[in-house]
């Protein structure tokens, strides 16, 4: 409010040539609300320091928001912070469905607010914080566009975490299938050293195989001894000759 000067921008000797000021003009804002904010200003200075700035019990976010709106416009920057960190403590809380209401449905808009109310509210279902759910869901209905806001949001939240769960999933299959191939392909190269013959020049192998006895000789009788042929990747049929 351009028509009186910041006290701290003159000179204490000056400000008799502002004395005979008695009114001035406000324009925009909220009449009531002016009186409120220049009856709390006119407190704060009988000597006993910054009185507190009341809101109603009911619609309080509401109030606040006009309240700092008319704080902005008689340039009270003091309010404007004091009423804003309240206002941003609201929000850590929750907003009452009839704020919502009334702020959402004001005329013109104010997006900003808007898309601040949508976000809330829909982190609330999300996280399923809110109290008195019901009185939110009756505001959906009867706002279609709020609802569909909320919807956007609650369906953005719900493919960001299907997302998540699939790339949670997607290295342990993949850590899964590497040790099954490796498994698989170290299978076959064994399964391809015995199979395949020496070739001539090609050094053999020697193993030392040590027989069971299983009847020691006695009386005469010879001794007798198994070899497991398997040991030596030799099948029965191999041994046997049969096809």
């Amino acid at each position: 409010m351009n028509e009186f000067p910041a006290i701290n921008k003159i000179k204490a000797s000056d400000l008799q040539k502002f004395a005979g000021k008695k009114s001035a003009t406000i324009v925009g804002g909220n009449v009531v609300i002016h009186k409120h904010i220049i009856n709390w200003m006119l407190s704060c200075c009988d000597g006993k320091g910054i009185r507190p700035f009341a809101n109603p019990a009911f619609k309080a976010f509401t109030y606040l928001y006009f309240a700092r709106a008319c704080a902005t416009i008689i340039g009270c920057d003091y309010l404007v912070t004091n009423i804003t960190k309240r206002m941003d403590s609201m929000v850590k809380g929750q907003i009452h469905s009839e704020d919502v209401r009334a702020l959402y449905l004001m005329n013109p808009p104010d997006v900003e607010m808007q898309r601040i109310l949508v976000e809330h509210i829909a982190t609330g279902f999300w996280e399923k914080t809110l109290k008195a759910k019901g009185a939110y869901r009756t505001l959906r209905e009867e706002i279609p566009e709020f609802n569909k806001a909320i919807d956007e949001i609650l369906d953005a939240k719900k493919k960001m975490r299907k997302e998540g769960n699939r790339a949670k999933r997607a290295p342990r299959a993949r850590k899964n299938g590497k040790a099954v191939t490796s498994k698989a392909k170290e299978g076959e190269k064994k399964l391809d050293a015995e199979a395949t013959p020496h070739t001539k020049g090609e050094e053999e192998k020697v193993v030392k195989l040590q027989a069971e006895v299983v009847r020691r000789a006695s009386n005469g009788r010879p001794a007798f001894a198994k070899l497991d042929l398997a040991s030596i990747g030799v099948s029965k049929e191999q041994f046997s000759g049969r096809k």
